[in-house]
C-alpha cells in the first residue's frame, strides 16, 4: 500500500509538523527526552509515523548530532521492517481492558532485548477502560528508566487529565493543501505515472487533510484504473454548475444535472458535500479571502468570485443550511435523487416569482376609464424584467391573450360547489403553508406546481411539471392530506386531480393570482384597487416605483 510504502523514514521527511520535529530532534540531540509522550490530532496527520521515528531515534546506533536517525544501522532497519523486539505497537481499541494493561505492566519491568530503550506505542489510547487507565497511571508515575511510552489519540478529551499531565503533549494538525499535493506528486513521480493536477487537488479535497486517506485514494486511482469522477463521484465542475443553476433560479437545470449524475453512477451524497465545499469557498471569497487561503486554482478562484458577486449573503446562508439539512437525508431517503431535488425546489420555487408575469396577468383598465389621478401605476421590481412595452401596449389588452398560458381566466366558475380558480389562486399560499405541518417534503414538491382549473363537482386540477413530483404527490396518503387541507382552507368539499404539464410553458406562481378581477366601478374605486395592488406588490418585492 502507498501509505506504508511511502511512510517517512526520517524526521526530515515529515511534512506539516515542522515545530514538533524541531522540538523532538533538539531533545534527542541533547539526551533530554521524556519518559512519556502524548500525540493528539486528526487521523492521518502523522501521529503514529512520528512515534515510530521517535522509537528509531532512541535506538539508533549512529544518531546524528542534530537528533536525526541514520536509517541505515541494524536497529533502524529492524524498526523499519517492524521486527524490532523493543518497539511494540498496541491497539487500545482491541486491547482495552485492565488485564491487558496489567500484562503490559509486567513486561515493562523486563530489560530491553535489542536496543537501548523499550518503546510502547499505544494507538487510540482513549479507547481504554477507566480501570485500564488507572492501572496505566501507576506505571506512568513510576516509569522504568529504559521505557518510553507514546500515547496516540484522535480524541484527547476522552483521556483522563491525570494521564495527560504526566506526558509531554504534542498536537498534530491536518496537513495543508499545498503540502498534501506535494506529497502526492512525489508518489506519482516515484510510480512513473501521469495524474492531472486537478485530479490531485480533488483527492486532497476529499481526504480532509489526512495523508493516509489521500494516499489511499491516489492508490485506488492509479491501481484501480478508475477515473476521478468514478472514484469520488461528480466533479468540482459539476458542483460549480449546480450552484450556478441555484443562483440563476434554474430549477430545470438543477434537475437535469442531478439526473445526469445519477445516470453516470456518481455518488450524489459526495456531490452534495462538494457543493457544500463550493459554497464555503464562495463565502470565503466574498469575505475577501485570497486564492492561497481558499486553497484552489486561479481559474476556479475567478469562477467563485463571479458567483459570489451574484449571491446575497442571506441567500448564501440559506443554501448552506439547506445542504447541511439535506446531507443526513441521503442515508434514509428511498430515492437517491430526492434530497437534492427537494433542496433545489425549496430554494428556487419561492424566489421564482416573475414580475413580467404579474404585469401580464393583471387585468388592466383602459385609460379612458380612469381619471388623471387614477392612472395605472407600474411597479418596479428588484428582479430582472423583460423589455418594457410602450404605454399603448401596456394599457390595451392583447387580443391574443386568451391563448397565453400565463393568463388566468378570472371569470371561470364551475360546479355547484362554488369552487373557482380565482378562489384557489387567492388561497394558494395559505394552502401551501398549512400543508407544511402535515408533510414538509410534500410542501416542497408543491412549490413547483400550480392550480390549473376547476371542474364540475368541486374538482381542483393541479398541474405538476416533473414526472417524479407527480408520482409522489399522487400517493394516496399525500392526496388525502391535500384534499383535507384544501377543504379546510376553502371551507368547501373538494377533490384534487393532478396532471403533468409542459415545462416549456410553465409559469411562475405569482401574487397576481390572488387579485380579484376588475369590474365596472367608479374612478375612486379603481384608484383604491390600484393602491391595493401596489401594497401587495410592495410586500413581495419590497421596492416600488416613484410615487409610492
Amino acid at each position: 500500500m502507498f501509505y506504508s510504502k511511502y511512510r517517512p523514514q526520517q524526521f526530515k521527511d515529515l511534512i506539516g509538523a515542522e515545530t514538533i520535529v524541531k522540538t523532538l530532534k533538539k531533545s534527542l540531540a541533547e539526551g533530554k527526552f521524556g519518559h512519556a509522550y502524548f500525540f493528539s490530532g486528526p487521523r492521518g496527520s502523522g501521529k503514529t509515523t512520528t512515534a515510530r521515528l521517535l522509537a528509531k531515534a532512541l535506538n539508533c546506533l549512529n544518531l546524528g548530532s542534530d537528533g536525526e536517525p541514520c536509517d541505515q544501522c541494524s536497529s533502524c532497519e529492524a524498526i523499519k521492517k517492524g521486527n524490532f523486539l523493543d518497539v511494540m505497537e498496541i491497539d487500545a481499541a482491541s486491547n482495552r481492558g485492565i488485564d491487558d494493561i496489567r500484562d503490559l505492566r509486567e513486561k515493562v519491568k523486563l530489560a530491553s532485548a535489542q536496543g537501548k530503550y523499550k518503546v510502547y506505542i499505544i494507538d487510540e489510547v482513549h479507547m481504554l477502560t477507566k480501570e485500564a487507565f488507572n492501572a496505566l497511571l501507576k506505571t506512568l508515575e513510576e516509569p522504568p528508566a529504559h521505557v518510553v511510552f507514546v500515547l496516540c489519540t484522535t480524541e484527547p478529551r476522552k483521556v483522563p487529565e491525570t494521564i495527560r499531565s504526566r506526558c509531554q503533549k504534542f498536537g498534530f494538525k491536518r496537513a495543508g493543501r499545498v503540502d498534501l499535493i506535494r506529497q502526492l506528486q512525489l508518489i506519482v513521480d516515484q510510480e512513473d505515472v501521469v495524474v492531472a493536477q486537478e485530479d490531485l487537488g480533488r483527492i486532497v479535497d476529499a481526504s480532509d487533510g489526512g495523508f493516509r486517506d489521500a494516499e489511499n485514494l491516489l492508490e485506488q486511482l492509479i491501481v484501480g484504473g478508475l477515473s476521478i469522477s468514478e472514484l469520488l463521484g461528480g466533479s468540482q465542475t459539476d458542483s460549480l454548475e449546480f450552484v450556478k443553476h441555484l443562483i440563476d433560479l434554474d430549477l430545470g437545470g438543477c434537475f437535469n444535472l442531478i439526473d445526469d449524475l445519477f445516470s453516470s453512477g456518481a455518488s450524489l451524497e459526495v456531490f452534495a458535500q462538494d457543493c457544500v465545499e463550493t459554497l464555503r469557498q464562495i463565502m470565503l471569497v466574498s469575505g475577501g479571502v485570497g486564492e492561497e487561503l481558499v486553497e484552489t486554482t486561479r481559474e476556479r478562484y475567478q469562477q467563485l468570485k463571479e458567483l459570489s458577486l451574484k449571491l446575497k449573503p442571506s441567500d448564501l446562508r440559506q443554501l448552506l443550511d439547506l445542504f447541511l439539512e439535506a446531507l443526513p437525508r441521503f442515508a434514509r431517503s428511498p430515492i437517491v435523487q430526492l434530497p437534492l431535488e427537494l433542496l433545489a425546489s425549496t430554494y428556487i420555487s419561492p424566489k421564482s416569482i416573475s414580475p413580467t408575469f404579474i404585469n401580464n396577468s393583471l387585468p388592466l383598465v383602459p385609460d379612458d376609464r380612469l381619471s388623471d389621478s387614477a392612472k395605472p401605476v407600474r411597479i418596479k421590481a428588484s428582479l430582472p424584467v423583460e423589455k418594457p412595452k410602450s404605454r399603448g401596449e401596456e394599457l390595451v389588452e392583447d387580443s391574443s391573450a386568451a391563448g397565453d398560458p400565463r393568463r388566468i381566466d378570472w371569470t371561470q366558475e364551475n360546479g355547484d360547489s362554488n369552487i373557482t380558480l380565482e378562489l384557489i389562486c387567492r388561497l394558494w399560499e395559505e394552502f401551501l403553508e398549512k400543508v407544511r405541518p402535515h408533510n414538509h417534503s410534500l410542501r416542497a414538491l408543491l412549490s413547483s406546481s400550480r392550480p390549473k382549473e376547476c371542474l364540475e363537482g368541486g374538482v381542483v386540477v393541479l398541474e405538476m411539471f416533473y414526472q417524479f413530483h407527480l408520482e409522489k404527490v399522487k400517493e394516496p396518503k399525500n392526496m388525502e392530506i391535500l384534499e383535507k387541507v384544501l377543504a379546510e382552507v376553502t371551507k368547501r368539499p373538494v377533490k384534487i386531480k393532478c396532471v403533468l404539464g409542459d415545462r416549456s410553458t410553465k409559469p411562475a406562481i405569482s401574487v397576481a393570482m390572488v387579485n380579484s378581477k376588475v369590474t365596472d366601478s367608479s374612478p375612486a374605486d379603481l384608484q383604491n384597487e390600484v393602491e391595493l395592488l401596489a401594497k401587495k406588490a410592495r410586500a413581495v418585492f419590497g421596492e416600488l416605483g416613484a410615487g409610492y
